[in-house]
């Protein structure tokens, strides 16, 4: 995990240094090239994910998966320039959302699969070396919400931790403790119906200290 993260960073990080340094606009055909890296180091393919969670469910036991997201930032110029160019590409290339965020929830709540949203906040080494390249003419412009706010949601849906921090070690810790203490409570619906709709379930326990999380529901098929 330390090792992919480590190297996604890295090539995302040379691909942003080159860009606003102005290296990339030698030509459009690298231009173009480093905007879809770019934007396959960030994209979230909706089918993966789906497969991901009905391979899970076909596992027994609870299973317990980590969704790892580290704050994003793109740089915004004051004075464009050559950069309108690249921002036309960023636009182009749709860096938003790019997948139904109800329907992953409700698949991965159906597959018994618990997820746990680790956010990473620390962006600080990466935006002081871009203000450096070009100080006073560029800020740096957070892109984070919409996969956080899907990612968040995953979480929620699954009864999953959702933990943000600057040391990736320290929130990870958390959630491991967390996924160590659960209960499995099991149950069987009066009137079932085999209709494929997305059933929701609620959990309510006596008392007022407890913080209970639980799945969304299922989807009776």
């Amino acid at each position: 995990l330390k090792k992919d993260t480590i190297n996604g960073n890295m090539e995302y990080k040379s691909i942003m240094r080159e860009i606003i340094s102005g290296a990339a606009w030698e030509d459009d055909s690298t231009n173009d090239m480093r905007i879809r890296r770019l934007r396959e180091l960030r994209y979230i393919e909706e089918s993966k994910l789906l497969n991901f969670s009905k391979y899970l469910k076909d596992i027994d036991g609870q299973k317990h998966v980590f969704l790892f997201y580290q704050r994003e930032v793109l740089p915004k110029f004051y004075d464009p320039g050559n950069y309108e160019r690249y921002m036309a590409k960023i636009e182009d290339y749709q860096f938003d959302i790019t997948f139904d965020a109800d329907r992953v929830k409700q698949v991965f709540s159906d597959s018994s699969i618990t997820a746990h949203f680790l956010y990473l906040t620390n962006t600080q080494h990466f935006s002081l070396s871009v203000m450096r390249l070009k100080s006073g003419s560029v800020m740096l412009q957070d892109r984070s919400m919409n996969i956080f706010s899907a990612f968040y949601e995953v979480a929620r849906a699954t009864g999953g931790v959702t933990d943000s921090s600057m040391n990736p070690a320290h929130i990870f810790k958390k959630a491991v403790t967390a996924s160590e203490n659960y209960y499995l409570l099991y149950y069987t619906p009066k009137d079932y119906r085999s209709d494929g709709k997305f059933r929701n379930i609620k959990v309510k326990v006596k008392g007022n200290n407890y913080r209970v999380l639980h799945r969304a529901g299922y989807l009776a098929d």
